[in-house]
């Protein structure tokens, strides 16, 4: 992420020093969220029904080391088993057990055991139980709390200025409604344990790591929430400020270098891989799919920065080595982005002085734009590799890609990107997602008479916020009656595998897992997908998803 306001003016600056490239290319933030919106606050919903969706009886709390009794459901969902606290969930859901831990959402089916599961959900350590002692009083337990309500911070990436200038970011759904339905959802079902959810959302600028910092400031200091959920471009150390500075539990998708979740545990929560994980995997995968070929040359270009250069140095380079591979030239750009975006003309002449002929590259959107157009120009066309850093193999940041430059990449990352959304699995848990949805908003994801497009970029928008909110609200059910954000985090800790969501590889947590990614997907760019967000021109190369190394 781009640690200065003035990134913008640093980016044109570097699209004069390059004869004839497209300015709006340097544009892009350094990690393009999956979603971006002003939003204010999301509406609290009405408690009440199940609106249709069945109804449930809790089952009988578990003890420690054993599974909870079945509930009782009718209705759309089913009954529950498997978690320690044995009771239902939400509208009647079923809440999956596993052998480690609570397990998570699972859509029931006339009280069969949810499908995350064996029957009744094995019988790990089941820990304490999730239902209210009738005489237990709530109180105001830690930040955040009282005795009626939790608060929530929802972050927000603003993507507005690069829209401004030109560039349509790809996925633009509306967080605002999703926060909305899911809330309505779970508050019109007792909330968590009686509390009514609340939330504060804060916008904030994906080109400048001041912004991020003071959203964090906002949040845990001013806002005082109990916990921080974000969907992307939250990439900066301004995660560190809210977790391990102001220990509130943050979960985010923006991957972080291994060593942040120790030092900020037991609070920093991500669904993608970690940096140091993923390059670990990158390199192995390198060598042994030979997509590096041992007649090539290779590059590696990163950017200074603290949540980058650790990893590529300490990781990658090394992970490299013991995989046969020896770069020819190593490039390390400065951290201030001024200074970055002038060096990036000058690596493109040294790598191809150098004869480099495979790129590995670790930095924002902005620099890799423009070191390819820089090298295009001068009829320079190496092969790349990308990861799920910054993004980098979803096909919805491509737009500025130069695409005869980017033509073929192959890109190693734990999301399925090469699907098209008219095509993403029919799940309980999409099914799930779709009826919270529709229940605060009748018409569905077709608002307003928006277009097809729009309708799948706010699915897909539901999918991936829903299912952090989801992992949230398992833990929190978990906490206890009158929880604290520690007491969270180590419940977070016990959720095991986590299959409530879509288009990622599988996906767990445990008490020293804190990245959720297991499994690993392989994509390849294809010119056609250059303008714009078009999945259908990303084509998986393995079969699906497949087992990690690391």
């Amino acid at each position: 992420m781009l640690p200065m306001r003035s990134a913008r003016e640093a980016a044109a600056r570097g699209a004069r020093a390059a004869k004839g490239l497209d300015t709006r290319s340097l544009i892009v933030g350094a990690c393009l969220t999956l979603v971006a919106a002003s939003l204010g606050y999301a509406a609290r919903g009405p408690g009440g029904s199940t609106n249709g969706s069945g109804t449930a009886s809790a089952g009988a709390a578990g003890t420690s080391g054993s599974s909870g009794g079945a509930g009782t459901g009718t209705g759309a969902s089913g009954a529950a088993s498997g978690l320690s606290t044995g009771s239902t969930d939400l509208t009647g859901q079923a809440v999956g057990g596993s052998s480690s831990s609570g397990g998570a959402f699972s859509e029931g089916s006339g009280g069969a055991a949810p499908a995350s599961s064996a029957a009744g959900g094995g019988s790990g350590s089941g820990g304490t139980s999730g239902t209210v002692a009738p005489n237990t009083p709530l109180t105001a337990s830690d930040q955040g709390i009282t005795p009626k309500t939790i608060k929530l911070g929802f972050l927000i990436a603003n993507t507005s200025n690069l829209a401004a200038a030109g560039f349509n970011v790809g996925v633009n759904g509306d967080q605002g409604k999703v926060i909305t339905a899911w809330f309505n959802e779970l508050n019109r079902n007792g909330g968590i344990d009686g509390r009514q959810l609340t939330n504060y959302n804060y916008t904030f600028d994906v080109l400048d790591t001041n912004d991020m910092t003071a959203g964090c400031k906002t949040m845990t200091q001013d806002q005082k929430v109990f916990s921080v959920i974000t969907t992307g471009g939250y990439d900066s150390t301004a995660q560190l400020c809210i977790a391990k500075e102001n220990k509130t539990p943050l979960i985010s998708t923006d991957p972080e270098p291994a060593s942040w979740y120790p030092q900020s545990a037991p609070y920093l929560w991500a669904t993608f891989m970690n940096k140091d994980r993923l390059f670990l995997n990158q390199a192995k995968w390198l060598a042994s799919s030979g997509y590096v070929r041992s007649t090539d040359k290779v590059g590696v270009i990163y950017h200074d920065i603290p949540n980058v250069a650790p990893s590529v140095t300490g990781t990658l380079l090394p992970a490299l080595a013991r995989n046969g591979i020896h770069p020819t030239d190593v490039v390390k750009l400065a951290s201030d982005s001024n200074q970055a975006l002038a060096q990036i003309q000058n690596a493109v002449l040294d790598m191809r002085t150098k004869g480099v002929t495979f790129v590995i590259f670790d930095m924002n959107l902005i620099f890799k734009t423009q070191f390819m157009q820089y090298a295009q120009n001068q009829q320079w066309f190496p092969r790349y590799t990308d990861t799920d850093e910054y993004f980098g193999c979803e096909d919805f940041v491509t737009t500025t890609y130069p695409p005869q430059a980017f033509n073929g990449t192959e890109c190693l990352g734990t999301t399925l990107a090469g699907i098209n959304p008219q095509h993403y699995p029919v799940t309980a848990f999409t099914k799930y997602a779709d009826q919270v949805y529709d229940r605060t908003y009748p018409q569905g994801y077709s608002t307003n008479g928006s277009s097809e497009m729009s309708q799948q970029e706010q699915q897909l928008t539901n999918y991936e916020l829903g299912s952090e909110i989801l992992l949230w609200a398992n833990a929190a059910k978990r906490a206890g009656p009158n929880p604290t954000r520690a007491q969270w985090g180590l419940q977070m800790g016990k959720t095991g595998a986590w299959s409530e969501q879509v288009g990622y590889c599988s996906a767990s947590f445990g008490p020293a897992k804190w990245d959720g990614s297991d499994e690993l997907s392989v994509d390849q760019y294809h010119a056609e997908a250059s303008g714009g967000w078009q999945a259908d021109k990303f084509h998986q190369l393995a079969p699906g998803c497949f087992k990690n190394w690391f």
